[in-house]
């Protein structure tokens, strides 16, 4: 088949909503933050004496009023994209509105901004709000393009590419950055130290263009990157920019995956009370409806899950549940590292042991 056939196949392509939904909310809460920090940005620069650097002349600040007008309309939309309520219109809103906010002072560019404005600018030209919106709970959740997914997760890839190629340099890898801001290492403090998180720094942003590709490595991929970016504004600061990028990138995260509903099958003991209040938190989790949850008589002590060709029990199977639940993957990989298997199963053998069971 021929690239153009190819191309033209790809953006006939469907896929599930549900992971499309949750990563609208997620860039909706961005955007909400942007709101609030463009507001005060532009009243910062209404201040008198204070310089302004329009990118054209004619383009002037707003009043206050005039501010505060526009403030209620980029919260309301962004309420709107988070919820999923007239989403294209909301997304579309918000990029232009981030354009405006780019166009007013030079001053005012930020890269999570303008990342944002593309992620929302994609995700709009599908249908944002199939799944888990106001939409949804009138309209049944149809499958959505898969082509814009595509779009956002290339540019994913490309940030996170040249983000590393830019910190390939001497200056970087003195590591003067880590030592101004890691001030929990201080005790540690020696150039070796600080040159060595620079490289990891690089090599693990490397990693992300092609791991988050890859169904072997993109669990992985997801864990190191919800610590990466969350101990960026741990240790560097709660700064806006380092917030923005942190919920954007966590949320795109999603696109990644590839849910099968009812893939998993998961057996459990339906005469257990404490075992159905454990399936029932799984079954509220389970967004992406992965989850094919089985009352056996039969079960027996332990919960049983089934993926594939394999047979999971005990602890193993929690982990496999956690690990497709949108909410818990994202942490689940730390569970592998011994001896956190170890001691689940333990704990699993302990309470199973020692559950009060009511029919």
């Amino acid at each position: 088949m021929s690239a153009l056939g190819l191309l033209l196949k790809h953006i006939d392509e469907k896929t599930q909503p549900e992971p499309v939904g949750l990563a609208r909310i997620g860039l909706g809460l961005a955007a909400l933050m942007i709101a609030l920090v463009t507001h005060r940005d532009i009243l910062s620069l209404l201040e008198p004496g204070t310089l302004h650097f329009p990118v054209f002349d004619w383009l002037q600040l707003p009043n206050k009023i005039s501010l505060y007008f526009l403030t209620a309309f980029a919260l309301t939309v962004s309420i709107l994209f988070t919820i999923g309520a007239f989403a294209r219109f909301a997304g579309f809103s918000i990029v232009l509105l981030i354009l405006y906010r780019h166009l007013l002072d030079w001053g005012l560019y930020q890269n999570y901004t303008a990342m944002l404005a593309l992620f929302v600018l994609c995700m709009s030209m599908g249908n944002p709000g199939s799944a888990i919106s106001v939409r949804a709970l009138r309209h049944p959740s149809v499958p959505v393009p898969l082509w814009p997914q595509t779009l956002i997760k290339f540019q994913i890839s490309v940030i996170y590419f040249y983000t590393a190629l830019s910190k390939c340099n001497p200056l970087f890898f003195e590591g003067r950055v880590f030592r101004k801001n890691l001030t929990w290492l201080a005790p540690l403090d020696h150039p070796a130290l600080w040159t060595a998180c620079a490289i990891a720094t690089i090599v693990l942003e490397f990693a992300f263009v092609v791991g988050l590709w890859l169904p072997a490595t993109r669990a992985w991929m997801i864990a190191l990157g919800t610590v990466f970016h969350v101990g960026i504004v741990f240790s560097f600061g709660f700064i806006s920019s380092y917030m923005g990028f942190t919920i954007e990138f966590i949320s795109i995260y999603l696109l990644y995956l590839q849910p099968k509903p009812g893939s998993l099958r998961v057996v459990w003991d339906e005469h257990c009370s404490f075992c159905r209040r454990w399936v029932n938190a799984f079954s509220f989790l389970d967004w992406f409806g992965v989850l094919k949850l089985e009352g056996s008589s039969d079960a027996g002590v332990e919960i049983l899950a089934f993926s594939g060709n394999q047979k999971l029990g005990g602890f193993r199977a929690i982990r496999e549940i956690l690990s497709v639940l949108p909410v818990t993957l994202y942490f689940e990989p730390w569970l592998r590292i011994w001896p956190l298997p170890w001691f689940g199963d333990k704990v699993y053998k302990y309470v199973a042991a020692r559950r009060h069971c009511k029919i």
